[in-house]
Protein backbone atom coordinates (compact mmCIF):
# COMPACT_ATOMS: atom_id res chain seq x y z
CA UNK A 1 0.00 0.00 0.00
CA UNK A 2 1.31 3.41 -0.96
CA UNK A 3 1.30 6.38 1.39
CA UNK A 4 0.14 8.52 -1.54
CA UNK A 5 -3.28 6.87 -1.26
CA UNK A 6 -3.77 8.57 2.10
CA UNK A 7 -3.31 12.03 0.63
CA UNK A 8 -5.95 14.12 -1.16
CA UNK A 9 -5.92 13.63 -4.94
CA UNK A 10 -4.88 17.18 -5.78
CA UNK A 11 -1.58 16.71 -3.81
CA UNK A 12 -0.68 13.26 -5.15
CA UNK A 13 0.66 14.53 -8.49
CA UNK A 14 3.13 17.03 -7.02
CA UNK A 15 6.67 15.85 -7.70
CA UNK A 16 8.05 16.81 -4.27
CA UNK A 17 5.20 15.06 -2.45
CA UNK A 18 5.83 11.89 -4.47
CA UNK A 19 9.51 11.96 -3.47
CA UNK A 20 8.71 12.59 0.19
CA UNK A 21 6.19 9.74 0.29
CA UNK A 22 8.65 7.44 -1.48
CA UNK A 23 11.35 8.16 1.11
CA UNK A 24 8.90 7.64 3.99
CA UNK A 25 7.71 4.35 2.49
CA UNK A 26 11.30 3.15 2.20
CA UNK A 27 11.89 4.08 5.82
CA UNK A 28 8.77 2.31 7.03
CA UNK A 29 9.24 -0.84 4.96
CA UNK A 30 13.01 -1.08 4.63
CA UNK A 31 13.84 -0.20 8.20
CA UNK A 32 10.65 -1.37 9.85
CA UNK A 33 12.51 -3.40 12.46
CA UNK A 34 14.47 -0.31 13.53
CA UNK A 35 11.28 1.74 13.77
CA UNK A 36 9.59 -1.03 15.72
CA UNK A 37 12.60 -1.25 18.04
CA UNK A 38 12.56 2.51 18.54
CA UNK A 39 8.88 2.40 19.49
CA UNK A 40 9.53 -0.43 21.96
CA UNK A 41 12.47 1.48 23.45
CA UNK A 42 10.26 4.52 24.04
CA UNK A 43 8.09 2.39 26.31
CA UNK A 44 11.06 0.65 27.94
CA UNK A 45 12.82 3.96 28.60
CA UNK A 46 10.01 5.06 30.91
CA UNK A 47 11.44 2.79 33.62
CA UNK A 48 15.03 2.68 34.81
CA UNK A 49 15.24 -1.11 35.11
CA UNK A 50 14.26 -1.62 31.44
CA UNK A 51 15.75 1.55 29.92
CA UNK A 52 17.94 1.23 26.85
CA UNK A 53 21.36 2.87 26.70
CA UNK A 54 19.77 6.00 25.19
CA UNK A 55 17.14 6.10 27.92
CA UNK A 56 19.81 5.80 30.61
CA UNK A 57 21.77 8.64 28.95
CA UNK A 58 18.64 10.82 29.05
CA UNK A 59 18.09 10.14 32.75
CA UNK A 60 21.76 10.84 33.48
CA UNK A 61 21.56 14.17 31.65
CA UNK A 62 18.40 15.13 33.56
CA UNK A 63 20.01 14.68 36.97
CA UNK A 64 23.50 15.67 35.87
CA UNK A 65 25.29 12.34 36.32
CA UNK A 66 28.52 11.91 34.38
CA UNK A 67 29.02 8.27 33.44
CA UNK A 68 32.47 6.77 33.32
CA UNK A 69 33.91 4.97 30.33
CA UNK A 70 33.51 1.19 30.22
CA UNK A 71 30.70 1.18 32.78
CA UNK A 72 28.10 -1.46 32.18
CA UNK A 73 24.47 -0.59 31.66
CA UNK A 74 23.63 -2.28 34.99
CA UNK A 75 26.05 -0.06 36.93
CA UNK A 76 24.60 3.03 35.29
CA UNK A 77 21.05 1.87 36.11
CA UNK A 78 22.18 1.19 39.68
CA UNK A 79 23.45 4.76 39.98
CA UNK A 80 20.10 6.08 38.72
CA UNK A 81 18.21 3.92 41.23
CA UNK A 82 20.34 5.36 44.01
CA UNK A 83 19.61 8.93 42.99
CA UNK A 84 15.88 8.45 42.48
CA UNK A 85 15.43 6.52 45.73
CA UNK A 86 17.02 9.15 47.95
CA UNK A 87 14.28 10.90 49.87
CA UNK A 88 14.26 13.23 52.83
CA UNK A 89 14.46 12.90 55.83
CA UNK A 90 17.90 11.36 56.06
CA UNK A 91 17.72 9.08 59.08
CA UNK A 92 19.64 5.96 60.07
CA UNK A 93 16.65 3.71 59.27
CA UNK A 94 16.33 5.41 55.86
CA UNK A 95 20.07 4.98 55.28
CA UNK A 96 19.79 1.28 56.17
CA UNK A 97 16.82 0.97 53.82
CA UNK A 98 18.85 2.52 50.99
CA UNK A 99 21.85 0.28 51.66
CA UNK A 100 19.62 -2.79 51.82
CA UNK A 101 18.00 -1.89 48.51
CA UNK A 102 21.40 -1.40 46.90
CA UNK A 103 23.50 -4.13 48.50
CA UNK A 104 20.97 -6.68 49.78
CA UNK A 105 20.29 -7.82 53.36
CA UNK A 106 23.75 -9.22 53.93
CA UNK A 107 25.59 -6.86 51.59
CA UNK A 108 26.52 -4.23 54.12
CA UNK A 109 27.29 -3.53 57.75
CA UNK A 110 26.70 -0.17 59.41
CA UNK A 111 27.81 1.21 62.77
CA UNK A 112 26.86 4.66 64.02
CA UNK A 113 28.76 6.24 66.89
CA UNK A 114 26.86 9.43 67.71
CA UNK A 115 29.25 10.35 70.53
CA UNK A 116 32.26 10.71 68.24
CA UNK A 117 30.15 11.46 65.11
CA UNK A 118 31.50 8.45 63.19
CA UNK A 119 29.63 6.40 60.63
CA UNK A 120 31.30 3.13 59.62
CA UNK A 121 29.87 1.39 56.55
CA UNK A 122 31.31 -1.83 55.17
CA UNK A 123 30.19 -3.12 51.77
CA UNK A 124 30.29 -6.82 50.86
CA UNK A 125 32.80 -7.92 48.23
CA UNK A 126 29.98 -8.95 45.89
CA UNK A 127 29.04 -5.25 45.62
CA UNK A 128 32.55 -3.79 45.39
CA UNK A 129 31.84 -2.37 41.94
CA UNK A 130 29.24 -0.14 43.57
CA UNK A 131 31.58 1.22 46.27
CA UNK A 132 32.01 4.61 44.59
CA UNK A 133 28.28 5.05 44.14
CA UNK A 134 27.54 4.08 47.74
CA UNK A 135 30.20 6.62 48.80
CA UNK A 136 28.54 9.34 46.72
CA UNK A 137 25.16 8.45 48.24
CA UNK A 138 26.63 8.68 51.76
CA UNK A 139 28.16 12.07 50.96
CA UNK A 140 24.70 13.33 49.99
CA UNK A 141 22.79 11.71 52.86
CA UNK A 142 25.06 11.91 55.91
CA UNK A 143 25.23 15.20 57.83
CA UNK A 144 28.44 17.17 57.35
CA UNK A 145 29.42 16.93 61.02
CA UNK A 146 29.80 13.12 60.77
CA UNK A 147 32.92 11.33 59.61
CA UNK A 148 32.24 8.60 57.03
CA UNK A 149 34.42 5.50 57.08
CA UNK A 150 33.48 3.47 53.99
CA UNK A 151 35.32 0.29 53.12
CA UNK A 152 34.85 -3.25 51.85
CA UNK A 153 34.12 -6.27 54.03
CA UNK A 154 37.29 -8.13 53.15
CA UNK A 155 37.56 -11.88 53.52
CA UNK A 156 38.73 -12.85 56.97
CA UNK A 157 40.04 -16.10 58.39
CA UNK A 158 36.54 -17.36 59.18
CA UNK A 159 35.61 -16.99 55.51
CA UNK A 160 38.81 -18.47 54.12
CA UNK A 161 39.28 -21.39 56.54
CA UNK A 162 36.63 -23.53 54.84
CA UNK A 163 38.66 -23.62 51.60
CA UNK A 164 41.59 -25.95 50.97
CA UNK A 165 45.09 -24.76 50.17
CA UNK A 166 44.76 -26.38 46.76
CA UNK A 167 41.70 -24.21 46.02
CA UNK A 168 43.30 -21.03 47.37
CA UNK A 169 46.49 -21.58 45.35
CA UNK A 170 44.87 -19.99 42.27
CA UNK A 171 44.55 -16.66 44.14
CA UNK A 172 47.22 -14.19 45.20
CA UNK A 173 47.30 -12.99 48.82
CA UNK A 174 45.52 -9.83 47.71
CA UNK A 175 42.99 -11.92 45.77
CA UNK A 176 42.21 -14.08 48.82
CA UNK A 177 41.47 -10.92 50.76
CA UNK A 178 39.72 -8.84 48.06
CA UNK A 179 37.76 -11.25 45.84
CA UNK A 180 34.58 -13.21 46.28
CA UNK A 181 35.77 -16.80 46.74
CA UNK A 182 33.70 -19.41 44.92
Amino acid sequence: MSLLEYLPEFIRDIKEIKVIMSVEENFLTGEGENLSLAVKNVFKDQFINTASINGVKRYENMIKIVSRELESLDVRRFRLFVRFNEKLPYTVPKLKEQLEALCGNDGYNIEVDTGSCNLVVKIALKSKGMLDEVGAMLERMVPLNMFIDLDLMYNQHLTVEKFTHKFLRKYTHKGVRDEVLK
